[in-house]
């Protein structure tokens, strides 16, 4: 369950990476973005691929707060940098050294603690993670007819996949399809899947999957989300 978590917040900083304004990097600040550590406490650091590209996937806990990741971002004049500050939500982007890095920052509230999420990635493996570069890669999962991949998401450590993906079908209709297609694939359904709720559970031999339906904001399409597990049952 550690890991799910940690993987919800990576996804959350790379989806809302693009919405970002322009800004400037002062290394001098609080540490030195390319190496997450000089923040605060490494919580959980991994190799992954981002749509077939791999990354350095860090989690850090800010022990000065989020201040201290905001002197190191700071206004106009570098092309290569972006910051995008809300209330709760920080999502950042900087070139250095042929390398790229994305951000997410996330405050709790007073007397939890603040959490960094970084992506860095070389040139290369940056334009191998481009969106429109993602495709369906688990082979053993289902896809709905005409459904859209948005990105996937693979961490090679714990042999985690997580994928999203957009349906024009309603959510009864993509359930359905999961309900029959999992079937004729081996998959059983897990006895404690959560019924009207959008999300269904299944095993086969030792790797479970969970796919995630749930309605678009505004759009009237459905968005699913795929977590596959290898290795999960022992």
């Amino acid at each position: 369950m550690r890991h799910n978590r940690i993987w919800l917040l990576t996804v959350s900083g790379i989806c809302f990476s693009a919405a970002l304004l322009p800004a400037r990097i002062f290394w001098e600040g609080g540490g030195d973005l390319f190496t997450p550590a000089s923040f605060g406490r490494e919580i959980y650091k991994a190799v992954m691929e981002i749509n077939g590209g791999k990354a350095d996937v860090c989690v850090v806990a800010c022990e000065n707060g989020l201040a201290s990741v905001q002197a190191s971002l700071a206004t106009n004049r570098d092309p290569t940098a972006a910051w995008f500050s809300g209330d709760s939500l920080g999502l950042g982007r900087v070139s250095r050294d042929g390398k790229t890095l994305r951000l997410a920052t996330l405050s709790f509230g007073p007397g939890r603690p603040d959490l960094m999420v970084t992506v860095i990635q070389s040139t290369s493996e940056a334009i191998a993670s481009r969106p429109e570069y993602a495709r369906h890669r688990l082979s053993d999962i289902p896809v709905p007819p005409g459904a859209a991949v948005l990105g996937t998401m693979n961490n090679t450590d714990t042999r985690t996949t997580v994928e999203r993906l957009v349906s024009r079908m309603s959510m009864e209709t993509v359930a359905r399809f999961y309900e029959n297609a999992m079937a004729r694939n081996g998959w059983i359904k897990m006895v404690k899947s959560v019924e009207n709720t959008g999300l269904l559970c299944y095993i086969k031999g030792a790797d479970v999957c969970c796919v995630m339906v749930a309605a678009q904001d505004s759009n009237g399409e459905t968005g699913i989300t795929l977590l596959h597990k290898q290795g999960a049952v022992n």
